[in-house]
C-alpha cells in the first residue's frame, strides 16, 4: 500500500504542466501561459515567467499608481505587484488569495502581474494574430494581438522594459 506521500508525488508528477519542446515540425509555435483576467483569456510569453504563487501579503506603496497594488518580498526578492485590469481598464472585481501572481522576468527588471486563474500552457502561432481589441486601453504599447480563438496575447517584453510599471 502507498504512503499518503507516495500518493500525493505520483498525483503531483501526473497533472503537471510540462511544456511541449519546440520541433523542427512546429518551429513557427512559441510556449505561452495562459490565463483569465475576469472571463478574457490572456497569454504571456512562457521564456519571461519564473513562477506562479499566491497572491497575498502585498505591502501597498503610498503614492503609486493605482495599478500598482504594492509589493510583496519572493525568496529574498521584493518584487512588485501590478493589477492588469487596472492598466487595461477592465472592471475591477474583488481580489482574494484564490487570485495568482504571475512573476516575470527579463534582465533586471522583474515584477508579478495578477490574474484571476491560470489555464495553463499553450502554443501560438504569432502569425494568425489579429488587432487587439478596441476597447482595453494602453494596448498599443502592451498587446501583440488576438488569436483567432479570442486569446489575447500579451507582449510580455514591452511589459516588463516599461519603466511605469516598476518601483525602484
Amino acid at each position: 500500500m502507498l504512503t499518503d506521500n507516495e500518493i500525493l508525488q505520483k498525483r503531483a508528477i501526473k497533472t503537471a504542466i510540462k511544456p511541449k519542446v519546440i520541433t523542427e515540425t512546429n518551429k513557427d509555435l512559441f510556449a505561452f501561459l495562459q490565463f483569465k483576467l475576469i472571463k478574457e483569456e490572456y497569454a504571456i510569453d512562457y521564456n519571461l515567467i519564473t513562477e506562479v504563487f499566491s497572491l497575498r501579503d502585498i505591502t501597498p506603496i503610498p503614492g503609486t499608481p493605482p495599478y500598482i497594488m504594492g509589493v510583496v518580498s519572493r525568496k529574498g526578492r521584493i518584487i512588485c505587484i501590478v493589477n492588469l485590469k487596472i492598466l487595461f481598464g477592465i472592471k475591477q472585481t474583488n481580489l482574494t488569495e484564490m487570485n495568482k501572481v504571475i512573476s516575470i522576468r527579463n534582465g533586471d527588471n522583474e515584477f508579478g502581474i495578477v490574474a484571476d486563474s491560470i489555464d495553463g500552457i499553450t502554443e501560438i502561432d504569432l502569425s494568425l494574430l489579429s488587432e487587439p481589441p478596441g476597447n482595453i486601453e494602453n494596448k498599443e504599447k502592451f498587446l501583440q494581438g488576438v488569436m483567432p480563438n479570442g486569446l489575447i496575447v500579451i507582449n510580455g517584453i514591452n511589459l516588463i522594459t516599461n519603466k511605469k510599471l516598476c518601483i525602484e
